[in-house]
């Protein structure tokens, strides 16, 4: 039995299909099993290097949006106008020295130091909630984070599906085993999209 499964997972989702890549980057962006334990070297670099390329491009995407810190650092300057009049200087260069870097784009460095911070990170119980875990963490790993967001907010695709099929075993009944096809679909989609308007 074991071998079986076993066969029909590697031909859906072996290494050389599209959904290897997406579900192990899932993987590696949910704490609990970022060390990708249940992968060879060459794979686990490979969803590395991908998560990599997406935090370049997330961080290029959003580069000029504001950042968490962005009202602190407002708050901070406020408070630092009130308590005691800048000089001439201060005046004229304060801001400068004061202002909000979460508009700069980071470097690939920053990006390395921050997956090599997350790989060092000890993963939580397996029953704990990963969002939680992101939440807590957010602002360490703040590229990370907002990857994680989109990658872990992927919802399970056969679950519509299934109850559909259960919706249809419950319309097509002994009782009813003589309604036309036709009839069966408006009744299930009926039923689907009555439930979902109300």
């Amino acid at each position: 039995m074991k071998t079986m499964m076993s066969t029909d997972l590697k031909a859906r989702y072996g290494p050389d299909k599209d959904a290897f890549l997406l579900l192990n980057t899932a993987s590696y962006l949910d704490p609990r099993f970022h060390r990708l334990v249940h992968l060879e070297q060459e794979s686990r670099q490979a969803v590395r290097d991908k998560v990599q390329r997406e935090l370049a491009k997330v961080s290029e995407e959003t580069g000029g949006e504001e950042g968490p810190g962005q009202d602190e650092n407002a708050r901070t300057r406020e408070q630092r106008k009130e308590k005691n009049a800048l000089s001439a200087m201060g005046d004229l260069f304060g801001d400068v020295y004061c202002q909000n870097l979460a508009g700069v784009r980071p470097n690939e460095d920053v990006l390395q130091r921050e997956m090599m911070a997350y790989d060092s990170e000890l993963p939580p119980p397996s029953d704990s909630n990963p969002l939680s875990w992101w939440k807590e963490r957010g602002p360490k790993y703040p590229h990370l984070a907002k990857l994680a967001r989109s990658y872990l907010a992927i919802c399970g695709t056969s679950v519509r599906a299934e109850r559909v099929f259960s919706t249809a075993g419950n319309i097509v009944t002994k009782q009813r085993s003589s309604l036309e096809p036709e009839n069966v679909n408006h009744l299930v989609f009926l039923a689907n999209n009555l439930k979902n308007s109300a």
